[in-house]
């Protein structure tokens, strides 16, 4: 493959290429020959390795791309190693340079710890170094993030879609577990026992609703769902929740907090910013002696913030500006560990935590030194929520009947709507298909429209539009069920003349409050 014309080609590249750039005498007359010199003066890494696999020529270029000086791995036994920490990674290297071939790509570690893909393009040139081959390398670690960007954002196209169906679905279920534990709980003579362990699956329950809200709010992240709530009480919750699993791991994990107000915030998100910055922060603990995480809430002007500092690796200073960027991720450089890690990263995650924190006005800044440690800071801006007092219940039935149409296409939460309003003295009409329910509305004098909005044929909306035909002095309250809705589709059901969103799981307290609430605004 390698002749003595491809040879006579590549030099005269070279030096066509490099004809301005000036020598040195003594240069010239070391007895290195043309490719040395050329070596030395080409911006691009050039190396070559001989048949012992050691690194007999590392330019300027090759410094700079891994921070590894000349001297650091021309003839070191151990240099390879520096390169390629995996042993699998380093003789596969060694075996493309030595069977030679068109181009390899190799991901190579930096002296600092930093991972880089390089393209090498190899070419055998005369020399004094016998049977070594050089090799031309190009970083192209910018080019595959960019690459393997675009595949995944396809791929990720479709599991959102995928994504956004079973978070629906398990809106559902999850609707039915809750109202089936809440009848359990007004059991009378309900053995503690047995209620304590329906009361933690009742709270298992809630956290996994939190979970699929999360999924539909990256699977689809359009909007947030913003109450009023403290920030301090929204950590110290998720810190109880990951405080034993850490202490398991071998960490010691503190928690400091002072009373903040009360915030108009979207709580499951803000628990996946923790929770995403918790993660990085047990990884980056690995390999560290002193185990240590922080996390303290408080308030900084009129910002309050979110801090979590660990005492792990560091990132690379290299790496600061990319951390935020999707797909970006320093966790690869330990294949093994992070496979069998329970909290591997895939680089979506701060990309994620950045997107959420934007979206509430805020920012977040980082500060690592390696060796030492990495500190994240939220900023989210005070925007102090009013004190909404708790809304009034109507105890026992309504002070008439209220007569309510309940359109639902899953059966269970349909029963259970249904059970629960009757319960409370509401005659009640309830369809499984929006289609049969139109067929009613106008024809009969509802009080309360209680629609799903995610129905097959026809959506929940079209119910709405229809109670909208009918005269105002008469009209129906309406309230709609739903796992999500963006802060734009919300504004438009208000608009329409929506007077309750309830969004699934719900529990059978809420149901029950938020329809006596709107009907007592009647």
């Amino acid at each position: 493959m390698y002749n003595k014309g491809n040879v006579f080609l590549v030099s005269t590249f070279f030096a066509n290429l490099f004809c301005g750039i000036p020598m040195s005498d003594e240069l010239l007359k070391s007895g290195k020959g043309l490719q040395a010199v050329l070596s030395e003066a080409l911006a691009l890494p050039v190396c070559a390795v001989d048949r012992t696999g050691q690194i007999v020529a590392w330019n300027h270029g090759c410094e700079k791309i891994s921070g590894f000086e000349a001297y650091e791995v021309i003839r070191n036994n151990s240099a390879l190693k520096l390169l390629f920490p995996e042993t699998e990674e380093r003789e596969k290297a060694l075996s493309d340079f030595m069977d030679g071939g068109e181009k390899w790509e190799w991901e190579i570690f930096t002296k600092d710890g930093e991972s880089k893909i390089v393209r090498w393009t190899p070419v055998r040139l005369d020399g004094t170094e016998a049977g070594a081959v050089y090799a031309i390398g190009q970083d192209v670690t910018k080019e595959k993030l960019v690459e393997d960007a675009l595949v995944r954002s396809e791929r990720l196209s479709m599991v959102g879609t995928l994504a956004s169906g079973i978070a629906h679905q398990f809106n559902n279920i999850n609707t039915i577990i809750i109202a089936n534990l809440s009848f359990a709980l007004t059991e009378p003579n309900l053995d503690p026992e047995l209620k304590e362990k329906i009361e933690k699956a009742y709270s298992a329950v809630q956290r996994s609703g939190t979970l699929t809200h999360n999924l539909l709010s990256f699977s689809r992240p359009s909007g947030s769902s913003r109450l009023a709530c403290k920030l301090d009480e929204v950590v110290s919750d998720t810190f109880r929740i990951i405080r034993k699993q850490f202490e398991a791991d071998g960490i010691t994990i503190s928690f400091e907090k002072e009373d903040l107000p009360l915030m108009m915030l979207d709580a499951g998100q803000i628990e996946h910013v923790l929770m995403n910055l918790l993660t990085n922060a047990h990884d980056a603990l690995a390999e560290s002696v002193r185990k240590e995480i922080n996390i303290s809430v408080g308030r900084k002007d009129e910002q309050a913030f979110i801090r979590v500092a660990d005492t792990g690796m560091g990132i690379p200073k290299a790496s600061l500006g990319e951390i935020f960027t999707p797909f970006y991720t320093t966790t690869r450089k330990r294949k093994s560990e992070t496979s069998a890690s329970l909290f591997g990263g895939n680089g979506l995650g701060l990309s994620i935590v950045s997107y959420i924190i934007k979206q509430h006005g805020g920012r977040i800044d980082v500060e690592s030194k390696l060796g030492q440690g990495t500190c994240f800071t939220v900023y989210i801006p005070i925007n102090e929520a009013e004190q909404v007092a708790a809304p009034s219940v109507i105890s026992g039935a309504p002070r008439k009947a209220v007569r309510t149409l309940v359109v639902e296409d899953e059966v269970d939460i349909r029963g259970m709507v249904k059970d629960v309003l009757e319960g409370e003295g509401h005659l009640v009409d309830a369809y499984a298909s929006a289609v049969e329910a139109l067929g009613v509305i106008g024809t009969r004098p509802y009080d309360l429209v209680i629609t799903d909005l995610k129905m097959p044929q026809v959506s929940g909306e079209a119910i709405v539009e229809a109670v909208n035909v009918i005269p105002k002095n008469i009209r129906p309250k309406v309230m709609v069920m739903t796992g999500m809705l963006s802060d734009s589709r919300e504004e438009h059901l208000r608009n329409m003349g929506v007077s309750a969103m309830l969004r699934k799981p719900f529990s059978l307290q809420v149901l029950s409050d938020t329809c006596n609430r709107i009907l007592s605004e009647r």
